[in-house]
Parts: C-alpha cells; sequence; structure tokens
C-alpha cells in the first residue's frame, strides 16, 4: 500500500509539473510526519534552493533515495509541498535497518562479508565489489541476494557473486591510423592487447589524452566486445605545438655609454616525434657581450616496454670572461595517476674559472671557484594545466629536493694557502618549487600566477653555483641573470585581456625576494618589475611584444634603463 501511495504521489507531483512556471526561486525543507525522525533528516543537506518547482522536486526525491542507501528501508517521499517561496517534502523515516548475518556464494564456497551491526550502506558496499572486479578484468560482474530474512530489524541472509567471462583488451583502435602512434598510446593509456580489461583505465582515457599537449580527443570512446576481448576505438586530433622561437632584446650598453645592447635567444622544439611521443628542445641564449647560455633536452617515453620515462639535458653557462659552468642531468618519471608525476634524478654539476680570471688575480676569487658537484634527488608535480588552450583555469604545482657531495677543485694558479680556509668536501642541499595558475574572470579577463622559490643549503656557495634570476623568462624589467641568490622567491602576476582565443593584452608585476649569503657577506633584496604588452597570433605563429621597467636596491627607477623584449614563435 506504501508503493502505492508513493506511485500515486509521483504521478500527482508530475500532474503539477505540466502546469508549473518556471524562473522561480524556492527555499527546499524536508519535513519528517513522524517529529521524532526530524533529527534523522537534519543530517541531510538539500540545496539551498532550485531555480524552478521540477529541479526542486528531483532534489527531494533524491533525498528519500539517500535515506534508503543509509538502511532506512522504508523510507518514502509522502508528499510535496510547493508554493511561491518553499518547496517542502513530508517524509516518512522508518526504523534504521543493519546488517546480520550476511556471506556472499562465489561459486566456490561462502565466506562471510559483512559483520553484523554493521550500518547499511548499499554505494559503498556493493558498488566497491564491483568496481574491483570491473577493474581486474571482468565488466559484467554482478552482485545480487539468493536469499534473505529480516529479523529484528536485522538483514541475514546469502548473496551470490557472479563474475562473469574474463575479459582482455584487443588492439585499440585510433583513427587517423597510424602504427607508431597506435603503439605509443596504447603504452601510454596502459591499453594494450592481452591486457585484463580495466574500467578504471578507460575512464583516465580523456584526462590521459588532455596531459598530452600536441594531441585532443576528436570524438567519444566506443567500446566493442567480441570473443571475450574488449576493442577500444577514438579518434584524436594533432595539435601544432613544435615551436621555433627566436626574440630579440634591445637594452642599454652598461659597458659603452649612449649604445645598446642586442641580445637575442633561439628555442626549438620538437615533441612527438615520430607519433612515438619522442621529445627534444634546445635552446640557446646570448645575455649580454660575452655572455651566452645553452640548454638541450630530450625525452625518451616508456623505455623498454616499461612505464619508466628517460629525460636527458644538458646545460652550459659561459659568464662573460669570469667562469663556465657544465651541467648534466639524468631522470627517470613515473605516472602515479593521470597527470600525477614522480621522478628521481642524478645531477653531475662542474663549475670552472676561466683563463682570463686566473691571469688577473693572484688569489682565490672570493665569489667564485673550481668545483665539482654530484647530487642526487626526488621530484613530484601535479598537472591540471591545459597547455594547448590558453584561456582555461587550471593549476600546476611542482616540488624537488636533491642532495649530494661538493668538491672544491684546487687549482694549480693560486697558493695553497687559499684553501685552507675552505671545507674542499661537504654535503650540498637543494629544493626548487614552483606553482603555476590561470583563473578566468568574466568572458575575456583572466589573472595568471607564477610563484618559484629555491634554496641551497652550504657552508662553501660561490657565485657560479648560486640562482641566477632577470630577464623575460623570470624576473622581467632586468638584465638576464642579474641576480645572483641562494636563497630567492619569485611571484610574476599578470592581468590578461583576450580579444581572441589565443591573442591578448597584458599588464604584470614581479616581485621577488632575493638572498645573498657568502662567508660573513649576507645581503637580501625585493626587486620588482612592472610593464605591460601584448601577444596576437599571426599566420606563422605567435608575437609577443613587453615593455618592463625595474627596481631594486641597486637600481632606481628610470625610464633610459627600460627593457623591450618583442619576438615570435613559430608553431608547426
Amino acid at each position: 500500500m506504501r508503493a502505492l501511495g508513493i506511485l500515486f504521489i509521483l504521478l500527482l507531483t508530475g500532474l503539477w509539473f505540466c502546469n508549473c512556471t518556471y524562473g522561480q526561486n524556492l527555499k527546499l525543507a524536508a519535513v519528517s510526519v513522524d517529529s521524532a525522525n526530524q533529527k534523522i533528516l537534519g543530517k541531510y543537506h538539500l540545496p539551498k534552493g532550485a531555480a524552478d518547482s521540477l529541479t526542486a522536486s528531483l532534489h527531494l526525491i533524491q533525498l528519500s533515495n539517500s535515506l534508503i542507501a543509509d538502511g532506512y528501508l522504508t523510507a518514502s517521499l509522502d508528499s510535496v509541498s510547493i508554493d511561491s517561496t518553499t518547496a517542502s517534502g513530508h517524509y516518512y523515516v522508518g526504523p534504521e535497518y543493519k546488517w546480520g548475518n550476511v556471506s556472499i556464494n562465489t561459486g566456490q564456497g561462502e565466506f562471510n562479508y559483512l559483520k553484523p551491526n554493521q550500518k547499511i550502506d548499499y554505494q559503498t558496499r556493493f558498488r566497491g565489489i564491483i568496481q574491483k572486479l570491473n577493474n581486474e578484468g571482468y565488466p559484467f560482474a554482478r552482485v545480487g541476494f539468493d536469499s534473505v530474512n529480516i529479523v529484528a530489524g536485522k538483514i541475514n541472509g546469502v548473496m551470490t557473486l557472479e563474475r562473469g567471462p574474463l575479459i582482455n583488451f584487443d588492439t585499440i583502435q585510433v583513427t587517423p591510423q597510424s602504427p607508431a602512434r597506435t603503439k605509443f598510446l596504447a603504452k601510454y593509456l596502459r591499453i594494450e592487447a592481452g591486457r585484463y580489461y580495466n574500467e578504471r583505465l578507460l575512464r583516465q582515457i580523456p584526462k590521459r589524452i588532455s596531459n598530452l599537449s600536441y594531441y585532443e580527443l576528436a570524438s567519444p570512446i566506443s567500446l566493442l566486445f567480441h570473443n571475450n576481448h574488449a576493442q577500444v576505438s577514438f579518434e584524436v586530433e594533432k595539435i601544432r605545438v613544435n615551436r621555433f622561437d627566436g626574440i630579440i632584446g634591445v637594452l642599454p650598453n652598461a659597458g659603452s655609454a649612449g649604445k645598446t645592447l642586442v641580445t637575442g635567444e633561439v628555442d626549438l622544439s620538437l615533441q612527438n616525434l615520430f607519433e612515438a611521443g619522442y621529445g627534444f628542445d634546445i635552446n640557446w641564449r646570448k645575455m649580454r657581450e660575452e655572455s651566452q647560455s645553452l640548454n638541450l633536452n630530450m625525452l625518451l617515453p616508456k623505455v623498454f616496454n616499461s612505464p619508466i620515462d628517460i629525460i636527458g639535458s644538458f646545460h652550459q653557462l659561459k659568464e662573460d670572461t669570469t667562469f663556465v659552468n657544465r651541467d648534466a642531468r639524468v631522470s627517470g618519471r613515473v605516472e602515479l595517476a593521470p597527470g600525477i608525476n614522480f621522478n628521481v634524478f642524478v645531477n653531475f654539476k662542474n663549475g670552472g674559472l676561466l683563463g682570463e680570471t686566473q691571469e688577473l688575480n693572484e688569489s682565490l676569487s672570493p665569489f667564485n671557484a673550481d668545483f665539482n658537484l654530484n647530487t642526487y634527488g626526488i621530484g613530484l608535480s601535479v598537472d591540471e594545466l591545459n597547455q594547448t588552450d590558453l584561456f582555461n583555469s587550471g593549476f600546476y604545482v611542482r616540488g624537488e629536493f636533491s642532495l649530494g657531495n661538493k668538491k672544491i677543485n684546487r687549482n694549480p694558479v693560486f697558493d695553497d694557502e687559499v684553501y685552507e680556509s675552505l671545507e674542499l668536501e661537504s654535503a650540498q642541499y637543494q629544493f626548487e618549487g614552483e606553482f603555476v595558475g590561470r583563473k578566468v574572470i568574466g568572458k575575456k579577463l583572466q589573472f595568471f600566477e607564477r610563484f618559484t622559490i629555491g634554496a641551497i643549503i652550504n657552508d662553501n656557495i660561490f657565485k657560479n653555483d648560486m640562482f641566477r634570476l632577470g630577464g623575460a623568462q623570470s624576473l622581467r624589467g632586468f638584465n638576464e641573470n642579474f641576480f645572483f641568490a641562494t636563497n630567492y622567491a619569485l611571484s610574476r602576476s599578470e592581468l590578461r585581456f583576450f580579444y581572441e582565443e589565443s591573442s591578448f593584452f597584458f599588464s604584470f608585476f614581479d616581485q621577488a625576494w632575493v638572498a645573498f649569503k657568502q662567508d660573513n657577506l649576507v645581503a637580501n633584496d625585493f626587486p620588482f618589475g612592472f610593464g605591460a604588452g601584448v601577444q596576437f597570433g599571426t599566420p606563422t605563429g605567435d608575437f609577443v611584444f613587453s615593455y618592463a621597467l625595474g627596481v631594486s636596491d641597486d637600481v632606481s627607477l628610470q625610464f633610459n634603463q627600460s627593457k623591450i623584449h618583442f619576438g615570435i614563435v613559430s608553431r608547426f
């Protein structure tokens, strides 16, 4: 009779829906027909309001479903009252039922699954069983009651577990067809032929593909079962992410009054080489006269059919006639979950004074030295930032910690006594962190933030082993690598106004804290830079122009010392 009553109420409610008006803002309320159970209803939270009577009634019906799922098996929505301001649901709550003696028949014998007096929670108990089996090769598994009886508010019985046939993945079908692309995506998505069916991996496909900057999902994912195999099919679209970037900087020449210095940068990035996920980057930059840097990076994905990516890098920095640093690093990266990566790495760094410096100094430079530094470290990153769609909200977080042995090398040009006060071998620790966030504000505005920090811990830190800040890629308004720091924090904030999909005007403010500590010399500075710029798309790529001014303890606000950066990024 109660079931017929509920159907009658729902029918009347449905007829009322046909004559209701929309656009209301109704407050929702839950009322127990038995006042003693009003406290139980109070534990369930309805939305604060609903836009119309249809939405309000659906929320009220959902509450009764939640009561049943939590063990109030006879709970029901007895009536709905709606006026101009409020939608009220009147509920019969009833007694709470708990598990008694329940066992599961798996076809291979019975075992106790639920302990007596446990609270009933269908979603946690039964869905958990099904999901576990779905992830272990049984997409058709189901659980049901073979026999059941209720005694004194407790449910006793025997449940049956039917796994269904064991299903393996078949070869994935990727459109457009390409053997290399199919092989790479199968390994990357972990959906390889012969592997057990795993529903969790299927749900992760859209997220994993969105983390690849060079592909986007162009169709829904389809699934076909045949002969105990599951074939996954989808379509991808290639994104132009290979990049050639040439930038020219025009700034005053501090060495020659009244003259300008032209700096430059060449940046080539090739991704998804051979459609197999390989990557290669090269960056060359001339910062000042007789100063330049070279960066090389290489990515080898899923080496030897393993889940490990190998990343190699090499960095060389020549600082005018003072020193040259070489830094080589090899790391292994594993994806823990979509967008979450863990890596371990080893780093070999060498710093050496140049011949010109050695000839001009009769004693060891108080700020630079010859050294070898071998470190080992770990890192973790979380990427929820869509790299291909600039106008979207998201974030990226990265942290790395390393430790190792630093050895100061004796230079035969200098007397041995200059090394007596130095600890020639010591432990060095280093930490670096980064946060990048984009927040969309309205239809055209976006707030962009990049925050980075770094710290080096060692009693013998030389300038040629310090962090470097300054320039278009770090602290705008200053020359490239202008600041030396043993510890730093840098915030780069931008307000962007988009007038096209990838074109925008922006204003920015960069604020840094720079700490310099060496022997008895300790210095802190809070430099900042500000300015504006524009980025707009062209048939060959993106054009970027920015105008920046910088202020620090040693640099005052002078418009004739402003920095102009412009260049074009060609994508193919």
